[in-house]
């Protein structure tokens, strides 16, 4: 599961470099298994509510465009379902 993160900085370096390796890799296996029949995504769910995201949205440092941002998150439980 990778998400915008991996583009553009949201929470930490770890988390970006996490995301944008998660992406890559998904790239490079669609390429390598493109003759097969199997399929590689990457899924980039919208906010998903999360023990970071918790944690984050508790901060009173958190800027108010993120907060608009993370008002009303997915649960995990949501993603998981739509790889099902």
């Amino acid at each position: 599961v990778s998400s915008y993160g991996g583009l553009r900085y949201i929470f930490e370096a770890a988390y970006g470099v996490g995301k944008a390796a998660k992406d890559r890799m998904a790239a490079d296996m669609a390429a390598e298994l493109q003759e097969t029949d199997i399929t590689v995504v990457s899924l980039w769910p919208g906010a998903v509510k999360t023990e970071m995201v918790e944690e984050y949205m508790n901060d009173p440092e958190t800027p108010s465009k993120a907060r608009e941002v993370w008002a009303q998150p997915e649960t995990p439980l949501y993603s998981g379902r739509a790889v099902a």
